[in-house]
C-alpha cells in the first residue's frame, strides 16, 4: 500500500505534513513554496507527492538511506524544472526539509532555508545550514537570496543529508520551521516557549502567535514532534 499523506494545511503555499506508511516509515516534511502564491503551492505539493511516490523504501537501510534520499530529491528537482518550463513558470520552486524515522534509522534531509532544530531539555540546537547568499546589506536590513532549492531552474542543487541517530533519545523534541517563523524567533525564544508550555500543542500555538506578534507577514509552517521511547 502507498504511504498515507496527512496534510496540516490545504490550499496554502507551504505544506507541512506527516507521512506514515504501513511499514512504519515516518516522514516529517515542510516544503516552503517559491515563485508566487499559486506557483509555490504547486511546487511544494508536487515535490512532496513525488518524494513519497519515488522514495525506494526497500533501499532505506542504514547503509543506503542517504544515497537513496539524495537521488530521489535530485530526480524531483529535474522533474519539477521540466514541469515548470512546460507550464510557463520557470521560477517555480520550493525548499524541502524533513526527517525520516524507521526503527533505528533517523535521517534529516535539507534543501533551502527551512530549518530543523533539536531540543534536548537543555538547549535548542540548529541542525541545518541555510542555503542562502547575501544579496544586499544596509544599516537597517540585509537581504538574502536562496542558493539552493528544488526547482527554480537550478540543475545542480545542494542537498544536505545527515544521520541524526545520536539525537534520537526519549524526551527529545525536533522542530521544523519555515522562515516566517525563524526569521522572528531565535533558538533561545524557541527554548523558552517549549520549556514553559505544558504540551507541544500549546508550544506550537505560542510559537506561531509570537511570530505574528513580532511582525511576520509570511505564511507560517511549523512541525514539532517528541520522541517518547
Amino acid at each position: 500500500m502507498k504511504p498515507q499523506i496527512i496534510k496540516s494545511k490545504e490550499y496554502v503555499q507551504e505544506k507541512a505534513i506527516i507521512t506514515v506508511s504501513d511499514s512504519e516509515y515516518i516522514f516529517f516534511i515542510i516544503a516552503d513554496g517559491l515563485g508566487g502564491h499559486s506557483a509555490g503551492e504547486l511546487a511544494s505539493k508536487f515535490s512532496i507527492e513525488k518524494f513519497i511516490e519515488k522514495i525506494p523504501f526497500q533501499d532505506l537501510s542504514q547503509e543506503k538511506a542517504s544515497n537513496s534520499i539524495h537521488e530521489t530529491i535530485s530526480e524531483i528537482n529535474r522533474e519539477l524544472n521540466r514541469f515548470a518550463q512546460n507550464n510557463g513558470q520557470p521560477d517555480m520552486g520550493t525548499t524541502f526539509t524533513g526527517m525520516l524515522l524507521h526503527n533505528q534509522l533517523c535521517f534529516s534531509f535539507h534543501v533551502g532555508d527551512t530549518r530543523l532544530y533539536h531540543f534536548d531539555g537543555k538547549k535548542v540546537q540548529l541542525l541545518t545550514d541555510d542555503h542562502k547568499i547575501l544579496w544586499e546589506k544596509s544599516s537597517t536590513k540585509s537581504k538574502y537570496l536562496l542558493s539552493s532549492c528544488i526547482g527554480g531552474g537550478s540543475l545542480d542543487i545542494q542537498i544536505d543529508i545527515q544521520s541524526q541517530i545520536n539525537k534520537l533519545e526519549g524526551g527529545s523534541i525536533f522542530i521544523i520551521t519555515s522562515d516566517g517563523v525563524h526569521d522572528f524567533l531565535s533558538e533561545s525564544d524557541l527554548f523558552d516557549i517549549i520549556t514553559e508550555s505544558p504540551t507541544l500543542q500549546k508550544a506550537s500555538k505560542t510559537i506561531l502567535s509570537e511570530s505574528l506578534f513580532r511582525g511576520s507577514q509570511d505564511n507560517l509552517s511549523l512541525i514539532l514532534f517528541k520522541i517518547h521511547n
